[in-house]
């Protein structure tokens, strides 16, 4: 029985005009296409029409082009983020689809997807050691 493959979803994070970005993630979408245990999407934040400002009161609803991003990323299990540095920080560009209800909620999801993740790594590395 083979595994279900790893979906990748590799997301271009600037949505500048004349942006390199696309260039590195076609490459590692191809690179990542050539193994039979993942499948890729590569996410291009320039041509997803997020908004500039999202509704600050929680309980709004996100605007559609939030809502249609969503089961995009929901439907991944892993994340390549080929982004530029803008002041020692990412654009917000790429903030927007992390926190469309606001930054306690962003916050509070990575705290509990770094505990998931925590634990699974700590697990893992009780049954032996990385393979590669």
């Amino acid at each position: 029985m083979s595994e279900r493959k790893l979906r990748v979803a590799v997301i271009i994070g600037s949505v500048r005009s004349g942006r390199f970005g696309p260039a590195p993630a076609d490459w590692i979408a191809a690179e990542a296409a050539k193994r039979d245990d993942l499948d890729v999407d590569v996410i291009d934040l320039a041509r997803a029409w997020l908004p500039d400002v999202l509704p600050a009161t929680a309980g709004t609803p996100a605007p559609q082009a939030v809502q249609d991003l969503a089961p995009w990323l929901d439907a991944s299990d892993a994340f390549v983020i080929v982004t530029p540095e803008y002041n020692h920080s990412f654009p917000a560009s790429l903030g927007r689809p992390s926190d469309p209800e606001g930054p306690l909620a962003a916050a509070t999801s990575m705290l509990d997807q770094l505990t998931w993740w925590g634990r699974l790594l700590r697990d893992a590395r009780a049954e032996g050691a990385y393979p590669g």
